[in-house]
């Protein structure tokens, strides 16, 4: 991570936020969901 990055990802643990960084746009998704940042509709019309 870049230097302002490092910085950020402090702060965030400091103040109890969740942070990741990726460059991964499918590890992206599964940690939006994993937090339930976003809605997985595949699965809830599958329900």
């Amino acid at each position: 991570m870049a230097e302002e990055q490092e910085s950020f990802a402090a702060w965030c643990r400091e103040q109890g936020i969740p942070f990741v960084c990726t460059d991964d746009l499918r590890e992206a998704i599964v940690t939006l969901l994993g937090w339930g940042a976003l809605k997985n509709e595949l699965a809830a019309s599958s329900s």
